[in-house]
């Protein structure tokens, strides 16, 4: 008897909990629905996030990729800069070392072509001695004849 007892308190027990579950039924399955609702919407949500992670991501590299980009097109002016800088010094260094002979190949010229015309001037003034000369040679033919002394025959 003990054990009817027993077996008839387990099945009152699984009957009433079944009762109890029957009626509990309704709201467990809206709050399952609420549940299961909320879930797909999280996941939903969840999943934008991954396309905007996702999409952020490509930004990202694709900014990474324009910034070293333009780093090395940066560099390159740099250098280019720099090498334009050292030429520019070496150009007016020889500039420069240019403006100086020229200084000193217009001093030579100037130099001579004072000797130039100094010695243009000594020709000139040899050649007008020279002319000179056989003017007075000639002039010494005609020069009057002094009356006391004989007559040069004439030939």
């Amino acid at each position: 008897m003990k054990r009817q007892t027993v077996l008839a308190g387990l099945t009152m027990v699984t009957v009433l909990t079944l009762v109890s579950a029957c009626q509990q039924d309704p709201q467990m399955i809206k709050r399952a629905q609420l549940v299961g609702y909320e879930n797909h919407q999280l996941k939903k949500q969840i999943e934008q996030k991954d396309a905007e992670i996702t999409a952020l991501k490509q930004q990202l590299d694709q900014t990474q990729k324009t910034l070293r980009s333009t780093r090395e097109q940066l560099d390159k002016t740099t250098t280019l800069a720099k090498q334009a800088a050292d030429e520019n010094k070496q150009l007016r260094e020889e500039s420069l070392q240019k403006d100086a002979r020229i200084v000193g190949l217009t001093e030579t010229v100037d130099a001579m072509q004072e000797k130039n015309m100094q010695s243009q001037q000594m020709i000139f003034i040899t050649h007008l001695t020279e002319a000179l000369a056989q003017c007075q040679q000639k002039l010494a033919k005609y020069e009057p004849v002094d009356a006391n002394a004989p007559a040069a025959p004439n030939q």
